[in-house]
């Protein structure tokens, strides 16, 4: 994930079937999609490559996801490049303009997490704990002022139980007893607040007046709507990266030496 504060974007790169998910004034923005046997493009590459998807929906009769960084033993064709082996780790990017006070936060899951809750479930059920752990934080402390406290802020340490008890809901009480697999996987789930960049911007004019309008504006311009954006093909990746390398090496008093030797 990439945040570009300039230009209020998300960069979001993925390879697998872990998940990126944005909350859009309490509703779920899907920030990536997963890769899976079952999706046609995905099923194209596999069998160009010498793969199969059995009936169960996995490679080979092994794997159920389609893109990953590891499983190495899946991508050993030297005819191809690593975006076509039968399981690539070439990921999707998506792009996301985020939208002033409206968007609060970004969440990053695993399958753990997706196996037992859809995105938006997800997404209520963090602003639900978010809620219920500010209060339960709140109880018997004092303000400043000597009267009731307001509500805790949402800190990094409120985040943090809020992700664990994510987590605890998701979990299996007994992996015995789970009939479909559901919370027994492994878990992994994050919570990145940024509606204290909105928060931010309007204290610096004393006034949320002045961002308000600023997106109002914007929403006649820009589209908020994730979009796919192409990498660069792996093949210049790796000669861009070669012809980097020979630049530095041409700096490099040492290694002009070591080469002029290597000539001779």
């Amino acid at each position: 994930m990439l945040f570009d504060r300039l230009k209020n974007t998300v960069y979001v790169a993925n390879c697998g079937d872990s998940r990126s998910v944005l909350s859009r004034n309490g509703k779920a923005v899907d920030l990536s999609e997963d890769h899976t046997p079952d999706d046609e493009r995905e099923v194209e590459r596999i069998e160009a490559a010498g793969g199969h998807v059995t009936e169960e929906g996995r490679i080979n009769g092994c794997l159920n996801l389609s893109r990953a960084l590891g499983d190495l033993r899946y991508k050993t064709n030297r005819t191809l490049n690593a975006a076509q082996q039968i399981i690539s780790g070439h990921p999707d990017v998506v792009k996301c303009v985020l939208k002033p006070i409206e968007d609060q936060y970004l969440i990053l899951m695993c399958d753990g997490i997706t196996g037992s809750l859809t995105n938006q479930e997800t997404v209520e059920l963090v602003h639900e704990r978010i809620s219920l752990r500010q209060r339960v934080s709140s109880v018997g402390s004092v303000g400043s002022d000597g009267g009731e406290s307001s509500l805790l802020d949402v800190n990094g340490d409120l985040l943090s139980r809020v992700c664990g008890d994510v987590c605890d809901y998701c979990v299996a009480p007994d992996i015995d007893e789970s009939e479909d697999g559901s919370g027994c996987d492994n878990e992994t789930f994050m919570v990145i607040r940024i509606d204290r960049l909105w928060n931010t911007a309007a204290a610096s004019d004393n006034s949320t007046d002045g961002v308000v309008a600023e997106s109002q504006k914007q929403d006649l311009e820009i589209s908020y709507q994730p979009v796919v954006v192409e990498l660069p093909p792996l093949k210049d990746l790796s000669k861009r990266k070669a012809s980097v390398m020979e630049n530095d090496d041409s700096n490099d008093p040492v290694e002009s030496s070591n080469k002029k030797r290597r000539k001779m």
